[in-house]
C-alpha cells in the first residue's frame, strides 16, 4: 500500500458529513490494506464513534489486518487504545489475527489491564489463537484476579504484577494477587 495516502484517507474517515458516508466506508477499508500504524487511532475512533455499521465493520477488518503485522509495537498501540470499546466481542475480532509469539506473550501480559472489557476481549482472542483457555479465567469482573492467582501458568505473573499497579484494586484483591505472584 501507498503510505502517502494514509493522511488523506484518515481525513476522509474522520469526515462526519453524512453525504460522504461511502467515502468513509472506503477509507476504512483502504487503511486496512496499507498497514500503517498511524491508522490505528482513527480506525478505533471510527469503531467507537461512527454509527454506520459498514464503516464500523470495515474499520474492525482494517484493525484485524493491522494486528496481522508481526510487530509488537503496533499491537501495543492498538491494545492501549481499545479501552474505549465497550464490546469485548469487537476487541476479540480485532485481536484474533495476532500470530507472532512475542505479540501473543504481550497480550497475555495485558490481561492485567484495569479495563474488564479489554481483558475479556484479549482472553477470547487468545483462546481463538489456541494460546490457552484464558476466557475461563478472565470473565471481565473483579474475580479475574482470584482466577489468575489460582492459575498454574507462570505467564500470569506479568498480568498480576500489572494488576497491582491499579488504584482501583481493593486491599483484599491486592493480597490475593500478591499470593498468586509469590507461588511462582
Amino acid at each position: 500500500g501507498d503510505t502517502h495516502a494514509v493522511k488523506p484517507l484518515i481525513k476522509a474517515l474522520e469526515n462526519s458529513d453524512f453525504k460522504y458516508i461511502k467515502v468513509r466506508r472506503n477509507a476504512a477499508k483502504s487503511l486496512g490494506k496499507i498497514n500503517d500504524k498511524r491508522a490505528i487511532k482513527p480506525l478505533i475512533d471510527a469503531v467507537i464513534k461512527v454509527s454506520d455499521s459498514e464503516v464500523k465493520s470495515n474499520a474492525v477488518e482494517a484493525l484485524r489486518r493491522l494486528c496481522n503485522i508481526s510487530d509488537t509495537n503496533v499491537v501495543e498501540l492498538l491494545v492501549d487504545r481499545l479501552h474505549g470499546l465497550t464490546d469485548n466481542s469487537t476487541i476479540e475480532k480485532i485481536l484474533c489475527n495476532v500470530s507472532d509469539t512475542n505479540v501473543t506473550e504481550y497480550l497475555i501480559c495485558k490481561l492485567g489491564t484495569p479495563y474488564p472489557n479489554v481483558r475479556q476481549g484479549i482472553a477470547k482472542a487468545l483462546d481463538i489463537l489456541k494460546k490457552g483457555k484464558w476466557s475461563s479465567i478472565i470473565q471481565g469482573n473483579n474475580k479475574d484476579w482470584i482466577r489468575l492467582s489460582d492459575c498454574d501458568d507462570v505467564r500470569v505473573v506479568k498480568p498480576l504484577i500489572a494488576a497491582l499497579k491499579h488504584p482501583g484494586l481493593s486491599k483484599k484483591e491486592q493480597n490475593i494477587v500478591k499470593k498468586g505472584i509469590q507461588k511462582f
